[in-house]
């Protein structure tokens, strides 16, 4: 919590982060897509934002994940 206070952190990834960790001690390259439901620790309760952003997020998702493919696809991971 310290560090995002220092940063002024306005979200926080918890669920990429474990298998990341993981990778890193493998070696293995990982890549992660997310989106933004809610925003860190706010004033409003976590379960109420989630649900209002969901669709939204969901939909941004959607429009921007085949862009994604579509950039990564054949290239090695060294010229990503």
């Amino acid at each position: 919590m310290k560090i995002m206070v220092d940063c002024n952190a306005a979200v926080k990834e918890m669920e990429v982060a474990s298998i990341a960790y993981v990778a890193d001690h493998a070696r293995i390259p990982v890549m992660a897509i997310k989106v933004v439901t809610d925003i860190v620790d706010g004033d409003r309760p976590s379960h109420e934002e989630f649900l209002e952003n969901l669709h939204a997020a969901s939909r941004s998702l959607q429009d921007h994940l085949p862009k994604v493919v579509k950039y990564i696809g054949g290239k090695k991971i060294s010229d990503l």
